[in-house]
């Protein structure tokens, strides 16, 4: 059982959807290899995630967040192993492999975090191949239910705080009392889930115009895979395997190091690429997703090294595994554009996305207007439900005929 094959089996009860599975499953692989692979020699691209999944409450972003950060924070001894080392007090190890940021800390609680993740191991001497030099790096993983959590205060320190940590770049700042504290070899991956209502807040206080919009590969789905009642399967014996599976991969990739390579045949693909489709996008994409175009390179080799490292341990990252990243960004991008294009000014752009759910959702892909006002009118007027159903009908969204009784008009999906 492969890794990936491993990840399905674990995770076949979750109602998730798909492309949550799937990027929980990446940030999992790049949160375990940290601040120790990273393409290039000059300007290091270390391979950490920033990951946000966006949806409707109960459409299971927590049943993936949870799943990833119990798999990350997997103790490095056994049971058996931890009761066995004695320590002061007579208390035991209880060391996680891989360090987890806590899932609600204030934003001085993330800078103490992130110093005290500090971790090392012996990597060869590139001056001299027989020997050894230790390798110092502070490599953290937050996994949280609510991105909102991480802006309740110092929302400017934050963002500023997130560029540092996305770039691999140190990282200083002063205490209360006027310390100076530098975080050097810093590394984040970010896996968090949140709602439209959030993003609409954040708009106004800035998170999409200072860069960190851009470093981010947002997930927006509306819809779960699945409909049941039940989660956990029955099969237990089949789960325990698959998770068996899971930590050890991620054990085997928590001691490597090295630079990723490519061919020059991925070389190649990759200038042909972004010359004849990335350059333009940049330029046409609208200013939501201008910023994501312009870094999508730097998206395409994390994931594609996402993917190697989901069943691979050597350095060289495939042709096969950057057309999976390109497919892969390219299944996300319609939707990220969607709802990242409806955050704003316009307070009735969110409400006009769920009238539009509510009529794709509906039979025949239609709605009487008496039906979308009662469904609406709690938060909207009849003038502003109207406003935004000529705007969908504006956008091709939707296209109105009239009713039966002629008393009213049906909005269908166009």
């Amino acid at each position: 059982m492969s890794p990936k094959e491993a990840w399905s089996v674990y995770t076949a009860d979750l109602p998730s959807p798909q492309s949550y599975l799937d990027m929980g499953f990446y940030t999992l692989i790049t949160s375990a290899l940290e601040r120790r692979i990273w393409y290039y020699d000059c300007n290091r691209l270390y391979v950490n995630l920033f990951a946000i999944l966006v949806g409707r409450p109960a459409l299971g972003k927590g049943l993936v967040l949870t799943t990833v950060a119990r798999l990350l924070k997997t103790p490095k001894a056994t049971e058996k192993q931890r009761a066995q080392i004695k320590l002061p007090g007579g208390r035991k190890e209880d060391a996680n492999r891989f360090a987890v940021g806590a899932d609600c800390a204030t934003f001085q609680q993330i800078l103490i975090e992130c110093a005290e993740a500090t971790m090392g191991m012996n990597v060869p001497d590139p001056k001299d191949p027989t020997k050894t030099k230790p390798y110092r790096h502070m490599s953290l993983a937050f996994v949280l239910e609510e991105l909102s959590s991480l802006f309740n205060r110092h929302r400017d320190d934050v963002v500023k705080f997130l560029l540092r940590a996305y770039d691999a770049n140190e990282y200083e700042y002063k205490t209360k009392h006027d310390v100076p504290v530098i975080l050097r070899q810093l590394c984040m991956n970010l896996l968090a889930g949140t709602q439209m209502g959030f993003l609409q807040e954040a708009h106004q206080y800035g998170i999409f115009d200072q860069g960190f919009s851009s470093r981010v590969i947002w997930v927006f789905e509306t819809d779960r895979r699945f409909t049941k009642f039940h989660i956990e399967g029955s099969d237990l014996s089949i789960k325990q395997k698959a998770e068996t599976v899971l930590l050890d991969h991620i054990k085997q990739l928590s001691n490597l190091y090295g630079q990723l390579t490519y061919s020059q045949e991925v070389y190649d693909y990759l200038e042909n690429w972004y010359i004849s489709d990335n350059a333009d996008k940049e330029v046409t994409s609208g200013p939501r997703m201008e910023g994501y175009y312009g870094r999508k390179k730097v998206h395409v080799l994390k994931v594609a090294a996402a993917i190697h490292f989901s069943h691979s341990y050597d350095l060289e990252i495939t042709l096969d595994e950057v057309k999976e990243a390109l497919a892969f960004l390219g299944e996300l991008e319609p939707r990220m554009s969607a709802g990242l294009n409806v955050i704003g000014r316009n307070k009735l752009a969110p409400y006009g996305r769920e009238i539009m759910e509510m009529i794709a959702k509906s039979k025949d892909k239609g709605m009487d207007f008496r039906v979308i006002v009662g469904a609406m009118s709690s938060n909207l007027t009849k003038d502003e439900i109207e406003t935004a159903l000529e705007e969908l009908s504006i956008l091709s969204k939707v296209s109105k005929r009239s009713s039966e009784d002629k008393k009213s008009w049906v909005y269908f999906e166009s």
